[in-house]
């Protein structure tokens, strides 16, 4: 398990990544990102999934209640990374 910050401005969103070891010998990001201070979680499935992530995030920050990000993409939910 990883631990990366990503600066975005005047905020730091922390984000803890769960890779999938497959994917990584494949030479592929994929897997779930969690968002520490919010326990959001999404599966990723490359680099741009989890920058949308991310800028979902930031964008959240503004507004209460952000949506549930956890079957953002194709509906697939926690757990589907291949």
């Amino acid at each position: 398990m990883g631990r990366a910050a990503r600066s975005l401005g005047r905020m730091t969103i922390s984000v803890v990544l769960r890779l999938v070891e497959r994917a990584l010998y494949a030479g592929r990001l994929a897997g779930e990102a969690e968002i520490v201070e919010t326990g959001e979680r999404l599966v990723v499935r490359d680099a741009d999934d989890l920058m949308c992530f991310l800028r979902g995030v930031e964008a959240d920050r503004g507004r209460t209640g952000g949506p549930d990000r956890r079957a953002d993409f194709d509906g697939r939910g926690v757990g589907d990374a291949r």
